[in-house]
């Protein structure tokens, strides 16, 4: 996808904590509803209305990739896509939830990113579970493809050949926080080829650190898919957390496996302690974002384009002087 051109004069330095004034940021959201439009074609007249459809244009974007019409037909009958986009009907009947939380979520945009257009169109659809997509953001046009089937509640039927602790991801909830973490994701910077598991907290930190100035309403922890009793945890075990990487001597080390064992969905940390079914997966990000909070503390007018853009995460975090 295209990358934003670089005008950022105006960008602002600012904390989570603090309250950004978005009232007088001109922000139009646009949701147009291809999962109900498609799947309320009659089956016995397709042909016509899947043209009729086409010639209203408000769904160019899904036609102009000339599919045949066997491709649109064979995706109306499926049981399988039809119960997804009945069930996507139930759980989001109207557009007024989605208009106000995606039309705020655009004006924190807007006010950190003011060279982004003022009018964000969203496109709502039923993919199948592509698991690897459920949001698109294409930026170079501002537009935003949700794929509402992926955000039907972590106890939906459909995700019931996945773990557990990935099917969080899939709550109404959390439709704003993947928004947000895919309309960052062009600007958030990391040296490729530093494969040291600060390089990747840092980068997760900065992740966090970004969304809860988007969406002030939700917290890290929010981000993190974190329940109340992982939340106590990382509160409870800071320092025993940060003493564990600091006495291994892991914060430096390339090896892959710590990735998959801090930062990396997981339904726990592996410390490898007697402990280790009580931490919740991903620690390594939410100390990530302990130390980018503590770099912003420490240089509160830092502007937020210069921390996304910082790719010397080593460097980050020297001069965060994180001590918890």
């Amino acid at each position: 996808m295209c990358a934003f051109i670089f005008i950022f004069a105006s960008l602002v330095g600012c904390a989570p904590d603090d309250t950004l004034d978005v009232s007088n940021i001109d922000a139009n959201v646009n949701i147009h509803r291809f999962d109900l439009a498609f799947f309320a074609l009659d089956t016995t007249d397709f042909s016509q209305q899947l043209e009729m459809l086409k010639q209203k244009g408000t769904y160019d974007v899904f036609f102009d990739n000339q599919q045949a019409e066997s491709f649109w037909r064979s995706q109306r009958h499926l049981d399988f896509m039809n119960a997804l986009a009945s069930d996507a009907a139930k759980t989001y009947p109207d557009n007024k939830q989605l208009q106000s939380d995606i039309q705020e979520l655009w004006r924190h945009y807007r006010f950190l990113f003011p060279q982004a257009p003022k009018t964000l169109n969203v496109y709502t659809y039923i993919s199948g579970l592509d698991f690897d997509f459920p949001v698109i953001y294409v930026d170079s046009i501002a537009t935003l493809f949700i794929a509402l089937d992926l955000f039907l509640g972590q106890d939906h039927p459909a995700y019931a050949k996945q773990a557990d602790y990935l099917n969080s991801r899939h709550t109404p909830n959390y439709l704003l926080i993947d928004i947000a973490k895919t309309m960052i994701d062009p600007w958030l910077k990391r040296r490729s080829n530093d494969l040291a598991l600060i390089n990747d907290m840092i980068y997760y930190g900065k992740q966090i650190y970004v969304v809860n100035l988007l969406l002030p309403s939700k917290s890290a922890y929010d981000v993190l898919r974190y329940n109340e009793e992982n939340k106590a945890f990382c509160k409870d075990n800071e320092r025993m957390i940060w003493r564990f990487m600091i006495e291994q001597d892991l914060l430096f080390d390339q090896r892959a496996d710590l990735k998959r064992r801090f930062t990396e969905e997981a339904p726990f940390s592996k410390f490898y302690m007697e402990f280790d079914n009580e931490t919740p997966g991903r620690i390594g990000r939410w100390l990530g974002w302990r130390i980018v909070s503590s770099y912003m503390t420490k240089y509160p007018d830092k502007e937020l384009i210069e921390l996304m853009q910082m790719s010397d995460h080593r460097q980050l975090f020297s001069q965060s002087r994180y001590k918890p």
